[in-house]
């Protein structure tokens, strides 16, 4: 059987899909039910896994016949995402949500938090995700008293929303003002390739060694190991070790960035580029298409 706060997590990430497939009473449906084609069964199905008399498998009951005239087609997936956006900012702000997390003992709120960090609110959509995360670790944290975990669950909120910390980083960071927690010991690690500068190797001490999430930094001395990071050592010289630690960091965040893993943060003027080259990529001549990739390196370099 599937956990509860598992179960929770994924009705977040994902419609849970609980009924036609079952019989419920619907007196756990509180009135109001919103008027909408896309988001109706997803609100039953939270509002069923809230009120805690939903028993699950990780088998499938119901297989949907999926074709390309249903009505989830026949939108665009935008609409679906901000009306699901809305739909689960209003559940996370609900009693019956507030009801579900004070039931739960710290241990169980903690792993509800770490588990829908992995499989993130509406489908992972980054520009949606990181509300909705926000929102979710806001409410919860306020019923976790130990400053240790609270601090750990912050520091792992922050690595799923893609910000790296060193160490006491988090202290330094806006979260909530009122929130008291920990030193930070940040969420990351590194390790060295042979031969590292040892200026860049002194940074180590302000990573957390015991990080499951874990990158490997060379420079031009270095031997480059697999999936190694390489981080420019000439220009720290003289640098502070907070100062090289944050390139470090930094370095990671680049390489994380153009290998897909985090999605890119572009200025307001990098973005009106992208926009205005949308506009006219048609009208561009196939000569310059075919090669935006190479003058894309150039411009890069």
């Amino acid at each position: 059987m599937i956990r509860k706060t598992e179960q929770l997590s994924k009705s977040l990430h994902e419609p849970p899909f609980l009924w036609p497939g079952l019989f419920f009473k619907f007196d756990l449906i509180k009135e109001g039910v919103p008027n909408s084609r896309f988001v109706f069964d997803w609100w039953v199905g939270l509002q069923l896994v809230l009120g805690g008399k939903v028993l699950t498998t990780s088998d499938v009951g119901v297989r949907y016949r999926v074709h390309s005239l249903q009505e989830s087609n026949q939108t665009p997936s935008r609409r679906k995402y901000l009306e699901g956006f809305n739909m689960i900012a209003d559940i996370i702000n609900s009693k019956e949500f507030l009801k579900a997390i004070k039931s739960m003992p710290s241990s169980e709120v903690i792993n509800f938090l770490e588990l829908s960090f992995v499989e993130k609110p509406l489908y992972s959509q980054p520009e949606y995700n990181i509300p909705l995360l926000n929102d979710i670790v806001l409410k919860t944290l306020e019923f976790v008293e130990s400053l240790d975990l609270r601090t750990q669950v912050l520091e792992k909120y922050l690595f799923a929303s893609g910000i790296l910390l060193k160490r006491t980083d988090l202290n330094n960071f806006y979260i909530n003002s009122s929130w008291n927690f920990n030193e930070s010991q940040g969420n990351v690690e590194i390790k060295f390739s042979a031969n590292t500068c040892s200026n860049l190797m002194n940074s180590s001490l302000l990573f957390n060694r015991n990080s499951t999430n874990k990158y490997i930094i060379a420079c031009k001395h270095s031997t480059h190991s697999t999936g190694s990071i390489q981080v420019n050592c000439d220009g720290l010289v003289g640098s502070s070790v907070a100062e090289i630690a944050d390139a470090v960091l930094l370095a990671i965040n680049t390489s994380l960035e153009e290998n897909g893993y985090l999605a890119f943060s572009t200025t307001p003027f990098e973005k009106s580029i992208i926009t205005k080259i949308r506009q006219i990529k048609s009208r561009m001549p196939k000569f310059v298409m075919k090669n935006s990739a190479f003058i894309k390196k150039i411009m890069s370099n």
